[in-house]
Formats: structure tokens, sequence, C-alpha cells
């Protein structure tokens, strides 16, 4: 049976796969979803601005690191958690698949100061309803240079064994699955097929970007 993990990177082009591997779960805490929920969910997600800064200099994008406050609670009122109430803001970085599609949705072109509400409606009726007050908007951490780090031997081309050796436990993915991945990852970056990926081939992060 494929593990949840899998299912996951099933999604996800190879590359960004082997590039989460390296984003640290720390650039933003992870917003803790009632899983079951979530499986309930239906479309038609609204979101609606509560409050406007009088000025907006910078719009929410790709790759910015959000920080924001939330208030979430359930349609009847019924209130499930809060950052303020733990004294602590959220951020994640946009695009880098740390937060659901629905708060990226959230933030998405969002000014500083801006207060919105997002209404996920449930198949059971109910909707979660998400207040979120954008406090600041950041350059995301460098981007690491991936292909180095998997290159231990430092002849500007990756192996088999290289990317085996380095994926190995960190993907929590079965044997058989993890031996998948690998060969996804050939078929899309060995563009001669001939069992080494070599730098120029390499469509990953391949220099440290500030």
């Amino acid at each position: 049976m494929a593990s949840p993990r899998s299912k996951h990177v099933s999604k996800l082009s190879v590359l960004a796969g082997l590039l989460l591997l390296f984003i640290d779960s720390t650039v933003g805490g992870e917003i803790k979803w009632d899983s079951e929920r979530l499986k309930k969910m239906a479309g038609g997600t609204k979101v609606q601005t509560l409050k406007m800064p009088r000025r907006c200099d910078r719009r929410v994008g790709a790759h910015d690191k959000v920080v924001f406050h939330y208030n979430r609670m359930m349609s009847t009122g019924e209130k499930i958690d809060s950052s303020r109430d733990r004294g602590e803001p959220m951020s994640f970085v946009v695009g880098w698949g740390k937060a659901s599609k629905e708060w990226e949705d959230a933030v998405n072109d969002m000014c500083i100061g801006e207060v919105r509400q997002v209404e996920m409606p449930g198949e059971d009726g109910l909707s979660t309803i998400i207040e979120v007050d954008l406090i600041d908007i950041d350059a995301p951490p460098p981007t690491p240079n991936v292909f180095k780090i998997i290159d231990k031997d430092e002849d500007q081309q990756l192996t088999e064994k290289e990317i085996t050796a380095y994926l190995t436990g960190r993907m929590g993915l079965e044997k058989a699955e993890e031996a998948e991945f690998i060969k996804k990852v050939f078929k899309e970056e060995d563009k001669d097929n001939n069992g080494i990926i070599t730098v120029e081939e390499f469509s990953g992060p391949k220099h440290t970007e500030l």
C-alpha cells in the first residue's frame, strides 16, 4: 500500500519533491488542520476583505514569506484556534508547498495591514471561517544549492547511487516507492539517457540564491 507521503509526492514534480526536502519547517510553523474535515471540504472558498490599509506599497506574490495572525472558527461560532491566543504569528513562503491551497489563496495579493475573512464550506453544511491579518511580507530564505548537496564527490554530475544515498529515509517512502521516485528523477533530468545527471541537465537549484 502506498504511504500517505507518497501520494503527496506524486502530485509534485520530482524536482519540487527534492527541493521541499531542504525547506526548513521553521520557516513558518504549520497551521494545524482538522484532517478529517479537510477531506470533506468542497469547492467554493470565499475570500472577503474586511479592512484595507490607506497605503499599499507592496502586495504578496510568489515566493514571498508572509507573516500573519489568524483566528479560526466554525460557522456556528465555535472557536477552533488562534495565533493571537498563542502570542505568536504564523508564517510560510508562498508557493513552497508548506501551506494548503486555501491558505495560499487567502493571502494572495494581500497588503500589509489588510485583514481578510476566508470561508471554506464543507460537505456537512458547516463552514470553516478564518480571519487573516497580514503583519509583514519578507523575502524568502535563500534557496539551497540542491545539486551541490547531493553531489558528494563534487564531480559536477549526479549518479543514481548519490541520489539514492541522499533520499533514503528522508521522504518517508517504502523502498519500492523510493526506487520509483528515483526513476522519475532520471526520466525528467537525464536528457541524454546515459545514467548520469550533469549540472547542465539539472533543472533544479544549482546555486545558492539570495
